[in-house]
């Protein structure tokens, strides 16, 4: 955007921003949330960094993180040059890691800076990311000064933001306002009281709802055919995904699946099966949290999607238009 074209709505922008900001710092003051304070950001991006040139470029200070390898996800306690090892002292051996994303305590020991983070994905590169305390007029990080980088990466100047300070890493739904938060469920209650279902009749009303948890899945990657089912195999603009885990990563069960394929059929739409390797952790959906807190039938599903959580994920056109009427079925009464 030219100055020329962003002069009219600098105001308006100005303004949006400010209520943001304040409405940001009233829930940091509640205390559910860390201070909200104003910085910047920039970000090096090297996409043709191998794994051993992202350990090399570490530099000083403590690392944490977590390694993604085809025998499973890994926290990791120590990161170094020379190696990785796990918070049980194991070692990681490097040609199993797919993605890594490291991250220093507090930022490490670099002036000015509130948060340091490197993320590697294999056949992609790498991103450094920095957080910096607080903007300064030229663009550099404030209290930039003996020892401390001066400018920004060369050619990414920051750009001004706000954060929060968290020392590590959180799963933030088992919250007052998280996934398995009492909203949803004092939500259905209170509607079900206005519509004259208390007690036994609410609970029977639940006993008798369903809900679709739809979000998106894993379609088979070329690069990384291995990590799949060795027999569902799963393929972009070939139709929406019913997401299957016998550990229950997923809500989808037997009455689940009967329901998704009577919308996928009245809404004239093909399906498939997404069901993990047992050999790679399985990630999880709020249909779970769902379908336990309010004992609802409920079912997981999504768009197939490639390298899902990387720098560019992709789908297909078809899949999105079939999932919007499957679920337009479903709205039905399918």
């Amino acid at each position: 955007m030219t100055q020329e074209q962003g002069t009219g709505h600098t105001g308006l922008f100005a303004q949006d921003i400010r209520q943001a900001r304040d409405l940001a710092q009233e829930l940091g003051r509640s205390g559910d949330l860390p201070a909200l304070e104003e910085g910047a950001w920039g970000v090096e991006v090297d996409e043709a960094a191998t794994l051993d040139h992202v350990l090399g470029r570490l530099g000083t200070g403590e690392w944490t993180g977590l390694a993604f390898t085809t025998r499973g996800t890994h926290v990791l306690r120590t990161v170094a040059p020379d190696g990785l090892r796990d918070t049980a002292g194991t070692v990681v051996e490097r040609d199993t890691v797919y993605e890594l994303r490291l991250w220093q305590p507090d930022g490490g020991p670099e002036p000015g800076v509130a948060a340091h983070e490197l993320r590697w994905l294999n056949g992609s590169g790498c991103a450094e990311i920095r957080v910096y305390t607080s903007p300064r007029a030229d663009g550099a990080p404030a209290g930039a000064g003996t020892g401390a980088r001066e400018a920004a990466p060369p050619g990414l100047p920051p750009e001004s933001c706000w954060y929060r300070r968290n020392r590590y890493l959180e799963h933030r739904s088992a919250s007052r306002s998280g996934a398995a938060g009492p909203f949803l469920a004092t939500l259905l209650e209170r509607l079900g009281a206005a519509m004259g279902y208390t007690g036994d009749a609410y609970a029977a009303l639940l006993a008798r709802s369903s809900c679709v948890s739809a979000d998106a899945g894993h379609s088979v990657h070329p690069n990384y055919a291995g990590l799949h089912d060795p027999a569902v195999r799963p393929l972009v603009n070939h139709g929406p995904l019913l997401k299957i885990n016998a550990r229950q990563r997923y809500a989808t069960d037997a009455p689940g699946q009967a329901l998704w394929a009577r919308a996928c059929a009245a809404a004239q739409v093909p399906s498939q099966d997404f069901v993990s390797n047992n050999a790679v952790p399985c990630g999880t959906t709020i249909g779970p949290l769902t379908a336990t807190r309010l004992g609802v039938t409920t079912v997981d599903v999504g768009v197939p999607l490639l390298s899902m959580h990387s720098q560019r994920e992709m789908c297909g056109i078809w899949d999105g238009m079939w999932m919007s009427r499957a679920l337009a079925a479903y709205w039905l009464g399918a």
